[in-house]
């Protein structure tokens, strides 16, 4: 499952973005359960910090997309 971009986010529905940050959620979690943290290198570090910001960023939008709708 790739990222997506901004724009791309935006033309996702509520339920696809639910879906998104679940699985991004996974993708989180499955890396650092699979990696100890004293272990991480550069690379693993920003891994992490780009899948964290993308659920951030991911949520962000599903509170707009649900703000508008209701």
């Amino acid at each position: 499952m790739n990222e997506l971009g901004r724009e791309e986010l935006k033309e996702l529905t509520k339920e696809e973005l639910s879906v998104y940050i679940k699985n991004l959620t996974k993708k989180l979690q499955h890396y650092q359960e699979s990696v100890p943290d004293y272990s991480m290198d550069e690379k693993g570090f920003y891994l992490v910090q780009g899948i964290s910001l993308g659920i951030q960023i991911s949520i962000s939008y599903l509170e707009e997309v649900s703000s508008k709708s209701s």
